[in-house]
């Protein structure tokens, strides 16, 4: 006898191949799906990132202001415009590169901070309070409260 056994054939039957095809078929989703978080990941980095530098912007803009600090109190206006507002000059930026402020908002708040000391001629400190946001929603933001000295009385 030569050839063949009767009851055994080469190949793969069609459950194995449903089963073979649906293994590649999770896997690639998951892949695909780590490929989408990580890249949503990096570009909320991103904007994180252009808003700590233009809340570094403002920032030391009040520092350099010190205690002649006047500043008119602003609500969710464009960077670009509360940098204008505390006399910032601006970026020059190639013509063909985006603007990293675009998308950003600022809220800046000057109050005075009184300090409860009898010693202490208040108001003492005036509070500087930032937020920056890149987004709507709530971990599209952030806040910064910073204290300065107050003018003194001459």
């Amino acid at each position: 006898m030569t050839g063949r056994s009767s009851g055994s054939q080469a190949g793969f039957s069609f459950i194995e191949i449903v089963i073979a095809l649906a293994l590649f078929a999770a896997a690639t989703s998951l892949i695909v799906g780590l490929q989408t978080s990580a890249v949503n990941r990096t570009l909320r980095d991103r904007n994180a990132q252009h808003a700590m530098l233009a809340a570094r912007r403002i920032m030391a803009s009040v520092e350099a202001a010190g205690q002649n600090l006047e500043i008119a109190d602003q609500d969710s206006q464009p960077v670009a415009e509360v940098l204008r507002t505390l006399g910032v000059p601006e970026q020059q930026a190639p013509e063909d590169a985006p603007d990293p402020d675009g998308n950003l908002t600022a809220s800046l708040k000057v109050e005075d901070w009184e300090l409860p000391f009898e010693h202490i001629t208040n108001p003492a400190m005036k509070r500087v309070t930032l937020r920056i946001a890149w987004g709507d929603g709530p971990q599209e933001s952030f806040l910064i409260t910073y204290l300065v000295p107050a003018p003194r009385p001459t």
